[in-house]
């Protein structure tokens, strides 16, 4: 293979590879006779990363690298085949073959590349330790918390008592009683919300009890981010790429309107973020830490956190839990038990619990969102199926009203028709999954369409859709008293609320500002990291992305809709922490050859 090599490394063959690959490429788009100057750019690019990689890399990094190439151009090739408005497929053909090729061998050049790159150049030390006695270690959590909770402070007096959704008036009419409890949205985080019903009933104001709610939330999410950045100062941390990081936390308004917004999501994705910095913890402790009574205590609160705070908290924890038991499977005889018992304990509480204190669970439909997408698409397209299937779909909601009703990038249209009947599908669940495999047989390519064009955006750089609240809803006052206030504006007669929405809408539409609220980048940049543990023999790092990964494959199958950021509202909280855990140094047991 010296020839090779040889080859490889000469110019002219760098030059010319890099121009055929960037022009079957960009043929993937349909744009490099358009743009001429972005093409002779990726080209030259290309060629020097063709060249830097001449004969670098085992075969565990070539096959993790070509992997990891061959599904990112996968996700764009099928990505750029689907149209939002108006909604269409466009499908791949015979056609595509050359062009993926192409973008394939690009895409691994590039990441070989970065790899070569990463191991020749790894995550710097801070050269001076940070102090290891307890009052500087608060003092130390303590100072990043404060800086972030004083950045989010003008978000709270300026939208004053707090950003407000429908899901958020969900929640606050159970807490308050006008509506009866039930686990369509968590029960703790309703409960947690009555608290400061009660507190705004004291205060004299309903308005001032969501406002209480909203400060809450917004010291607990600087605390636990303040909490995270401390981590990594404690590890070794560069105090740039911490400063860094706090500013990116603190400067974006995207962050500074979650603090203050009452959704469950927002608490999540703190408890996931815990969750995850534990499990990197875990890894680097080869379960030690699990094997004490505080840490098991420890371990236990962030879990029942993330169980009860999302509904998809148990399938996150339940994945978790499986990857935790085969990191730590030397010590899981002793681990095992304890996960198993936070786990029934988990289950019994949401199972017999709810059920004795008269607590409905959460609707069926709710967490059948693809299979009932894949049906309904079917039906809309007359598909095949048998006349049983045909019955039980007409059952559940009239084939015609599905017709009429089908968004291929929403299941809610379907869900929330007066003509859906919810009650029948969960009285016949079993009838439901063995007529939904039937059809998946008859239109295997119709269901595949529809589960991407449902989850485009938690796989495909590129496609956004709403990411903050604008305000409260228009009938929050009316109906319910809570009135918007520019508490700020009042205090220094300057309003900064159009301050901050040409700030975050100038982010949104600048490229590289824009792409880092993207959901595909963050979950590509987690599998990039995932694959480059995996090549580099870091199996223990791998453990802390599972939690994330366990919340985007519960994403994957039951989203309502094609791209809320909110859902995933946790990757990006983790995404820097993650990023210097697993570029970091190595463990112990660990390879960085």
């Amino acid at each position: 293979m010296n020839w090779l090599r040889h080859v490889r490394s000469q110019v002219w063959f760098c030059v010319a590879a890099g121009a055929v690959l960037t022009s079957a490429a960009f043929s993937v788009f349909g744009v490099w006779y358009r743009h001429w100057l972005p093409w002779l750019l990726a080209a030259a690019g290309a060629a020097a990363c063709i060249r830097y990689t001449a004969g670098y890399g085992d075969r565990r990094t070539l096959f993790c690298s070509g992997a990891f190439s061959a599904a990112i151009s996968a996700m764009f090739l099928v990505g750029s085949r689907i149209m939002v408005q108006p909604p269409a497929f466009a499908g791949i053909g015979k056609n595509d073959v050359f062009p993926f090729a192409g973008l394939c061998l690009l895409v691994w050049a590039a990441v070989l590349s970065l790899f070569r790159f990463l191991a020749l150049h790894p995550f710097p030390v801070a050269k001076h330790p940070a102090p290891a006695d307890f009052r500087s270690r608060l003092a130390s959590w303590a100072l990043w918390s404060a800086l972030l909770a004083a950045a989010w402070l003008p978000y709270f007096l300026t939208y004053y008592p707090g950003l407000m959704t429908g899901d958020s008036f969900a929640c606050l009419v159970r807490a308050a009683g006008w509506a009866p409890v039930n686990n369509q949205q968590p029960v703790l985080y309703q409960l947690f919300l009555r608290i400061f019903y009660w507190a705004g009933g004291l205060l004299g104001s309903i308005n001032r009890g969501v406002a209480l709610y909203s400060l809450t939330q917004m010291l607990l999410m600087a605390s636990v981010l303040g909490y995270a950045l401390y981590w990594c100062r404690r590890r070794g941390c560069p105090m740039p790429y911490l400063w860094v990081t706090a500013l990116f936390f603190g400067l974006n308004p995207i962050y500074g309107k979650y603090a203050v917004t009452m959704w469950k999501d927002v608490l999540f994705g703190g408890a996931m973020l815990l969750l995850t910095l534990f499990f990197a913890d875990t890894a680097e402790k080869r379960g030690k830490n699990l094997l004490t009574r505080g840490g098991m205590i420890h371990f236990a609160l962030i879990s029942f956190a993330v169980a009860f705070l999302r509904n998809n908290g148990v399938y996150v924890l339940l994945f978790s839990f499986v990857m935790l038991a085969v990191f730590c499977r030397v010590r899981i005889k002793r681990i095992g038990p304890a996960l198993l018992a936070v786990l029934a304990a988990i289950l019994v509480i949401q199972g017999p619990v709810y059920r004795a204190a008269g607590i409905p669970q959460n609707r069926f439909d709710e967490s059948v969102g693809v299979p009932l997408q894949q049906m309904a698409r079917v039906a809309a397209k007359d598909g095949r199926m048998s006349e049983r299937e045909r019955t039980f779909l007409n059952r559940m909601m009239p084939i015609e009203a599905i017709k009429a009703s089908y968004n291929p990038f929403t299941v809610d249209p379907v869900k929330f028709s007066h003509k859906f009947d919810y009650t029948y599908l969960a009285r016949n669940k079993r009838e439901f999954f063995q007529d939904w495999a039937g059809m998946l047989v008859k239109n295997g390519k119709e269901y595949a369409v529809a589960h991407l064009m449902l989850t485009l955006g938690y796989w495909h750089i590129g496609t956004g859709n709403w990411v903050v609240a604008p305000g409260i809803t228009p009938w929050g006052d009316e109906t319910y008293g809570i009135v918007p206030y520019n508490l700020f504006g009042t205090l220094t007669g300057v309003s900064l609320k159009p301050y901050i929405e040409n700030w975050n809408d100038d982010l949104e539409h600048f490229a590289p500002t824009g792409m880092s609220n993207n959901i595909g980048v963050a979950v590509w940049l987690t599998a990039f990291l995932a694959v480059y543990a995996l090549a580099r023999r870091r199996y223990g790092k791998l453990a802390a992305v599972a939690p994330l990964a366990g919340l985007w494959l519960s994403t994957m199958a039951a989203a309502p809709t094609y791209c809320e950021f909110r859902y995933v509202f946790s990757i990006f909280l983790c995404a820097p922490f993650l990023l210097f855990f697993i570029l970091g140094r190595s463990g112990p047991g660990e390879s960085d050859s």
